[in-house]
């Protein structure tokens, strides 16, 4: 038995703890570096991810239409004059993207926009990759692979070098959601399906998986879900997870990843940036989990308001990972959420993952989340202390490095 730590021990070891695991990030919608037109890094990208593109838009004097004819790199000056010369940075968006460039280094002041893209553009991209994931204390993300976005496939077909650190994802939304473009598509690449299901469709479509499968050697099958989705149901989507998404992960034993709560395009004139959270219908995904008793599913609900019901179900659905709960690490209710889903359920889940579009994204993400996860950690053991039952210095590190990726990695049979 490991010596029980002292009261007034707690809290140093937790911190310890949580700032030495290198963490494991289960979600992103990052690629393969090495896949340049697709790679998000630095100032310009930053500044025009999705939040802060929705706030600045609620007060510039500007239409959509002006706004989106600008570059990039103008957005970006547009978008730091006003949020961060004009106005006090008070987000937590605007805030995040101040402790990345911390993060690297870099001592942002209100006119020091040119300087820090001149600092990104003189950085090499294969530097800047292995030094964000330093700083972020991150081993490796899950970032995804999309056969139905023609630049990736390219790459994918041609073969490129792998950096391990990304572990791919296969990203089947398009197949799922959109099933007629999915029909053009495969018959275009030989797979001969039908768009009423006719034929070899379904054996087609598990080729298709099989060879895909085969090329990223993904973690995961994953998908985001839309409040019309239903299980059981005759449509595409639910036909296509029976009868080859969820038999291809069975083969492979490896999870389905499920983003739900998140509507895009409600104001489509907002483009990336016009999406809401929104309560999910987490009925057809329990009837997933109950008719797929030898699959696995790993959870992102983006909603708050969804929290307690994913709880529920991963306490009687063990073939259910809940990653992230419903806030960000840098809200103020993230506290609350991990707490009240660590009493339910322990260390077995992961409560944070970053959704990174932007690389730099991961300084910020990981920073407040391992603080989150400290103080929640650190309040619950003192409890322990107080009730006589001890805390030991090898249950803390036991259980910072799976909350910070170890019960992701052992879930998804990656870990040991």
């Amino acid at each position: 038995m490991a010596p029980a730590l002292r009261r007034s021990s707690v809290a140093a070891a937790v911190e310890k703890a949580v700032r030495s695991v290198a963490v494991v990030d289960p979600v992103t919608t990052l690629r393969q570096p090495a896949i340049a037109s697709l790679r998000r890094a630095g100032i310009d990208d930053l500044l025009n991810d999705t939040r802060l593109v929705a706030e600045a838009v609620r007060s510039l004097e500007m239409t959509y239409q002006r706004f989106w004819h600008l570059t990039a790199e103008k957005r970006s000056e547009l978008l730091w004059r006003h949020l961060f010369v004009e106005r006090a940075p008070l987000s937590t968006a605007a805030r995040g993207v101040l402790a990345s460039l911390r993060g690297l280094g870099l001592t942002p002041k209100r006119s020091d926009q040119a300087k820090i893209r001149r600092w990104f553009a003189e950085k090499r991209p294969d530097w800047l990759v292995d030094r964000i994931l330093e700083v972020a204390g991150v081993d490796s993300v899950v970032a995804v692979a999309d056969p139905f976005e023609e630049v990736e496939r390219r790459r994918w077909l041609k073969r490129f070098p792998i950096d391990e650190r990304f572990r791919m994802s296969l990203r089947l939304d398009t197949l799922l959601f959109d099933w007629p473009v999915a029909v053009r598509r495969l018959a275009e690449w030989d797979y001969r399906v039908a768009l009423d299901f006719g034929g070899d469709t379904g054996a087609e479509v598990s080729r298709f998986l099989e060879e895909w499968s085969e090329r990223v050697d993904p973690v995961s099958l994953s998908v985001a879900l839309p409040a019309s989705f239903r299980f059981p149901h005759s449509g595409p989507a639910a036909r296509l997870l029976e009868v080859a998404v969820l038999p291809e992960c069975e083969r492979l034993g490896r999870p389905l990843g499920v983003v739900v709560g998140e509507v895009p395009h409600v104001n489509p004139e907002l483009r990336h940036a016009g999406f809401v959270r929104r309560p999910a219908d987490l009925g057809p995904l329990e009837n997933l989990l109950r008719r797929s008793t030898d699959g696995r599913v790993v959870l992102t609900a983006v909603a708050a308001a969804n929290d307690e019901e994913v709880t529920a179900q991963a306490s009687v659905f063990p073939n259910l990972h809940p990653a992230g709960v419903g806030a960000r690490a840098d809200a103020p209710a993230a506290r609350e959420l991990l707490g009240d889903r660590l009493a339910s359920l322990g260390a077995t889940f992961t409560p944070f993952v970053s959704r990174a579009r932007v690389l730099d994204q991961l300084i910020s993400t990981w920073d407040a989340a391992r603080a989150v996860v400290g103080q929640v950690l650190t309040n619950h053991y003192r409890e322990l202390a107080e009730s006589g039952l001890g805390v030991s210095r090898l249950d803390v590190e036991r259980d910072a490095k799976a909350l910070l990726g170890g019960a992701f990695l052992r879930f998804s049979g990656l870990g040991d």
